[in-house]
């Protein structure tokens, strides 16, 4: 692109039309990355996340066919030939109600039970639970992110940023896979986060709307983590971020700012409660259809969500291998085992899988899983904590070589993650106060791969160095062409 285009580009960014046209490429763009999605999908990701199983797509499709059908749920059959249709459900229930389950594998029982309804967006384009997908409910979420970004930034001042800001995660490989080619979640934590973001760029810029309008934005996007959080749970660390966003609004008093970060807290703690306790009215509605028909009720314990010292005890297997740290499951059941029935006297039949070999219930579907004896979880953090105060060092050693990761395996390609450095240091210099609050409400995101593990993709979570890159981008096109790059003054 020669200077004189470069020129028209930035001079033409702020105008409605090019507003327009921006939006219309948006949809077109992620039109054709969903219709690529179903016809071509990408096998072989440049970058993706293998860290863990996320949706686990094998397990969830049992539960999808009665909840769509009939809004039940956790509700589930062992029968394989299914007539896909309202009253096909009907008789399911009605004539073969001995082979209606509550869980299937531990895909219920452990939280985050919203997850059913990314499959509804897809049955509902089909019409038919017939061969569920996610992606349409993940391109949705993340087609709404990018023209959140855009026109966020777009109302915030920054026309410029705005288009190369949406630009830059639209041309994201990562995103690409995760979002459009994978039958999986881990595209909904930067979807989330960057529609957050962009609802809230024009009070980080100085530009703050109204009192009420201000609260109602603090509300809605408390509620909108809530249920993406109960999706999937590590999508919690965007509520930090939103408290961040509220916190670093420039111009506004102290009574305002704490107002709209309560609200924003409450909004949260109220949607994921409410979610909670519709799935636990559903499962009670559940379990009386099931036992009523002679199926098989799950009369096991359930947990709201991940626990945290597991994965912790895990994640400490990416540099934490020399004192017996692995990131696998069974290692850490291995470690536990014989302490449960030596210090505990809790004796567990385990043969090496995911579960162990005792059952809930006589007919052996529902196996008991370590997860769910509350001793198991004390004896991975007493692991954890007595290394980590025995060898202090050696724990710092870990959680270097995990920032060392985080900039390095990063988006929106590698390495990028450093330039985070002489960009902060550029800013700060030059009182850039709007893009040093951008890179910081964005860090929260980066806590999952330095706090539990840096692995296999966990750090494709972090979301500051695509805004780096952004912002370099941005102020490079502006200085080619002699024009500020800021239309409102930087506070």
């Amino acid at each position: 692109m020669n200077n004189e285009r470069i020129q028209r580009l930035v001079a033409n960014a702020s105008g409605r039309r090019t507003r327009l046209a921006v939006v219309i490429a948006i949809l077109s763009w992620n039109a054709i990355l969903y219709l690529i999605g179903a016809w071509t999908p990408i096998t072989d990701p440049a970058q993706s996340r293998r860290d863990a199983s996320g949706f686990s797509a094998d397990k969830a499709p049992k539960f999808h066919y009665f909840h769509y059908y009939l809004g039940a749920f956790p509700l589930a059959t062992l029968n394989e030939d299914l007539d896909y249709s309202k009253a096909g459900a009907t008789r399911e229930i009605e004539h073969r109600g001995q082979d209606l389950i509550m869980e299937y594998q531990h895909w219920s029982r452990l939280g985050e039970n919203a997850r059913i309804f990314a499959y509804l967006p897809g049955a509902w384009l089909k019409g038919s639970a017939e061969a569920p997908s996610i992606r349409l409910f993940n391109g949705l979420w993340f087609t709404a992110a990018l023209l959140s970004l855009y026109l966020g930034f777009f109302r915030a001042g920054r026309p410029l940023l705005a288009l190369v800001l949406a630009f830059v995660v639209a041309a994201t490989p990562f995103y690409w896979f995760e979002v459009y080619s994978r039958e999986n979640i881990f595209g909904l934590l930067g979807s989330v986060f960057f529609l957050v973001l962009g609802m809230h760029a024009p009070s980080l810029a100085g530009r703050s709307p109204s009192w009420w309008v201000a609260l109602l934005t603090a509300g809605l996007s408390g509620l909108l983590i809530a249920f993406c959080t109960e999706v999937r749970n590590e999508t919690i660390v965007v509520m930090m971020s939103l408290v961040a966003m509220l916190l670093f609004v420039p111009r506004i008093s102290w009574l305002q700012r704490g107002g709209t970060i309560l609200l924003a807290l409450l909004a949260f703690s109220f949607g994921r409660t409410s979610i909670q306790d519709h799935f636990d009215r559903q499962w009670e509605r559940t379990a009386e259809l099931v036992e009523a028909h002679g199926g098989h009720v799950h009369k096991g314990p359930r947990i709201s969500g991940h626990r945290i010292w597991h994965p912790i005890f895990c994640g400490l297997g990416d540099f934490g291998a020399d004192k017996g740290y692995a990131w696998n499951d069974r290692v850490a059941y291995a470690y536990a085992l014989p302490i449960l029935e030596e210090e505990f006297g809790i004796r567990v039949k385990w043969s090496g899988g995911f579960g162990t070999d005792d059952h809930y219930d006589e007919a052996g579907l529902y196996y008991v899983k370590f997860d769910e004896i509350e001793e198991y979880e004390e004896i991975v953090k007493g692991k954890v904590l007595a290394d980590v105060n025995t060898d202090p060092g050696w724990y710092l050693a870990i959680l270097i070589q995990r920032i060392g990761r985080i900039l390095t395996v990063t988006l929106p390609f590698a390495y990028a993650g450093w330039t985070v450095i002489p960009l902060s240091l550029y800013l700060f210099r030059g009182r850039l106060w709007f893009h040093l609050r951008l890179l910081l409400v964005s860090l929260p995101l980066s806590i999952t791969p330095f706090a539990i593990y840096s692995g296999e993709g966990a750090t494709y979570n972090s979301v500051f160095p695509i805004l780096a890159v952004a912002i370099i981008l941005g102020d490079l096109l502006s200085r080619s062409t002699r024009i500020e790059p800021h239309t409102v003054p930087a506070r």
